[in-house]
């Protein structure tokens, strides 16, 4: 039979897993709170019981020979959905309670992570807290591939780039198709200096999503680290299709023009940035326009 635990916070019991039960504590599913408990506080699953009373009235009695029919369908659908009950209470119910748990503390790490994000210096304690949520949420909910992706990006922004690819790879292979786990995991492989590993993610963050500026943007940073300037040129075109406002873009594609030898592209290049107020356009236009 399951185990259950009154919440202190809100007063309503919780059936708890074998895990919770060896733990000592929970979260409660009702109010989210995190429960610790001693073995005395433990009781079996209290089912309600109905007593049969025999002392009726003429009255009674007429009232419960006439509902007599349904009350015998009511009685056959008790039995055939004793098996089904058995196995609510024994599997389902810890299941659906491991699923909630699991998303209380992935909404507590997405706020913690996300007070952090408009802070030039995040606190690393917050950070940590964070990673920590999202880290109880992985292992409630193992097949969850989101909680797995927020754990990695956690675990980037504390600069632990290695353990952070390491947790992509478990969310792309619980699904494949999402391009953002594919563009973080290229990029912790540049942040751990494998240039040339990173190109076949960001090929893959792309193919899935061909409107995935970001991955376009970095494929193209990688393809000018490693001197593929016509790759790198590229890029910069399909992002110009979309930003053709950002002078930056310009100034980017002129470099690779200079590196092809191609300076009259690249001198145009840096006067539409001029135009549009670069502040470095005049150096370079004075270096590589004769």
């Amino acid at each position: 039979m399951s185990k259950e635990v009154k919440c202190k916070n809100c007063n309503e019991f919780s059936i708890l897993t074998t895990e919770e039960l060896e733990a000592g504590k929970f979260i409660c599913p009702n109010c989210g709170a995190e429960v610790y408990f001693e073995p005395e506080e433990v009781r079996e699953e209290v089912k309600v019981e109905y007593e049969d009373n025999d002392e009726f009235s003429e009255e009674t009695s007429a009232k419960k020979k006439s509902i007599k029919v349904p009350l015998t369908i009511f009685l056959i659908l008790i039995i055939l959905g004793a098996g089904g009950y058995f196995v609510w209470t024994s599997e389902l119910v810890p299941f659906i309670n491991s699923k909630s748990k699991a998303k209380v503390h992935s909404d507590k790490g997405n706020s913690l992570f996300n007070s952090q994000q408009n802070n030039q210096i995040p606190d690393q304690k917050v950070l940590q807290e964070a990673l920590d949520e999202f880290t109880k949420a992985s292992e409630l909910d193992k097949e969850n591939y989101e909680y797995k992706l927020n754990k990695g990006v956690a675990l980037a922004a504390l600069g632990k780039f290695k353990e952070s690819s390491e947790e992509m790879t478990k969310a792309i292979n619980l699904n494949p198709n999402i391009s953002e786990a594919y563009l973080y995991r290229a990029l912790c492989y540049l942040q751990l200096g494998n240039i040339q590993e990173s190109l076949p993610d960001f090929d893959k963050a792309i193919e899935i999503d061909p409107n995935n500026n970001n991955a376009i943007f970095y494929r193209a940073n990688t393809k000018y680290e490693l001197r593929d300037y016509e790759g790198t040129i590229q890029d910069v075109n399909k992002l110009l299709e979309t930003n053709p406002q950002l002078p930056n873009l310009y100034v980017f594609r002129g470099l690779c023009y200079v590196n092809l030898e191609n300076n009259k592209s690249a001198c145009d290049d840096f006067k539409k940035a001029k135009e549009m107020g670069f502040p470095q356009a005049d150096s370079l236009i004075k270096q590589f326009c004769r």
